[in-house]
């Protein structure tokens, strides 16, 4: 999860245009900072026999944008239970079921990445 994190903010950041993406945090002007806290799969759906017909996924984080470049960063903004969510159908003779969960995992990355830059943004 946390290369597809990892992948999805980057993909956003420059897609934004906004700032310039460096490949060291000492280069950096400022620094986006994140732990995945948690990524937690529940069924919430079932059939007429009790089997999972849909699952959500949630996905949080805590992150942090700091200023770089120097001792003692400054947190400019901060947000330590960051989170989004999906949902996803399986078929339970389906034999697609963990493919299922990594689109799952795609989709929330994407929908996080969206969202955490958005919030900076604005925040910032």
């Amino acid at each position: 999860m946390d290369q597809r994190v990892t992948e999805a903010l980057t993909r956003e950041w420059v897609r934004r245009r906004r700032f310039q993406l460096v490949d060291h945090a000492d280069r950096a002007d400022l620094v986006l900072k994140g732990v995945i806290r948690s990524v937690s799969v529940a069924p919430v759906r079932f059939d007429e026999q009790g089997r999972a017909t849909e699952y959500q996924m949630t996905l949080t984080v805590s992150a942090q944008l700091l200023t770089g470049g120097s001792e003692k960063p400054k947190v400019l903004w901060e947000d330590k239970n960051f989170s989004r969510r999906t949902s996803y159908d399986v078929d339970v003779s389906a034999a697609d079921y963990f493919d299922r969960q990594i689109e799952a995992m795609d989709r929330v990355s994407e929908d996080l990445a969206r969202a955490l830059v958005s919030a900076v943004l604005e925040g910032f």
